[in-house]
């Protein structure tokens, strides 16, 4: 396979997947960007395991470089967990647990890090009207340079959602989201972080068929949060609404 890099040039991807048994697989992955700015070489070796016909385990080894010559080259070396569970019927879910260090030097000083990351979502059918979606991503940093990216970033997601058969004019929407976002992050066109937040966000939508042609809708939504310029400055109310017809 292949791909481009952020400047838009070619990197490729080459890997394999041979079944062992019915329940042991191994994989492994090599990824080549030579022709970017920031070039790397980076390999993943893992292994599969069905435990039962409805859940599975894996791991994961990643190790490789990336150089750039206009800042830093990093040697990176991690370890990822995996489950996956789906049983048919009502649950289907996937969680991925990963830690990464990247060793790296500049002139004159160190720039190690450390990273921990955890990815997991999940939908449950109540009946074959109502859904349940569960969604988290949580990443925390440590940076051996307080100039460089350092801290935490959550993002979870609660949902509902109603879609009747026999008569589904009225479909119904519901989302709670909470985000804690210590890192700021980076507004496309734009060189500096954003700011800091931590906050609510609650929405509600709901859409009614009056005939065949015509569809009314409504949404409200609100964030209760606080954010703030940089991890020096104190936090601040940062509270909004939103309401569409």
């Amino acid at each position: 396979g292949s791909g481009t890099t952020p400047e838009g040039r070619w990197r490729v991807v080459a890997g394999g997947r041979r079944q062992v048994n019915e329940r042991v697989a191994l994989f492994g992955e090599n990824s080549y960007d030579l022709f970017g700015q920031q070039r790397s070489l980076l390999t993943t070796y893992g292994v599969e395991y069905e435990a039962t016909d409805f859940t599975a385990f894996s791991v994961g080894l990643e190790y490789g470089s990336l150089t750039d010559p206009n800042t830093d080259d990093f040697d990176r070396r991690g370890i990822s967990f995996g489950v996956r569970h789906d049983d048919g019927a009502g649950l289907s879910a996937l969680g991925v647990f990963e830690w990464r260090e990247d060793d790296g030097e500049s002139p004159g000083s160190i720039r190690d890090a450390e990273t921990f990351g955890f990815v997991a979502n999940a939908r449950y059918k109540l009946d074959e009207e109502q859904r349940l979606i569960f969604a988290l991503e949580a990443v925390i940093t440590d940076n051996s340079q307080s100039t460089e990216l350092d801290g935490e970033f959550v993002d979870l997601s609660l949902g509902y959602a109603r879609r009747p058969i026999a008569d589904d004019r009225f479909n119904l929407l519901f989302r709670y989201r909470y985000v804690l976002d210590e890192y700021g992050q980076q507004i496309d066109g734009v060189d500096a972080l954003g700011p800091q937040q931590r906050s609510h966000i609650l929405s509600l939508d709901g859409a009614y068929d009056l005939n065949n042609l015509w569809t009314v809708g409504a949404k409200i939504g609100g964030r209760f949060g606080d954010t703030r310029a940089s991890a020096e400055d104190p936090y601040t109310d940062n509270d909004a609404w939103l309401g569409v017809v």
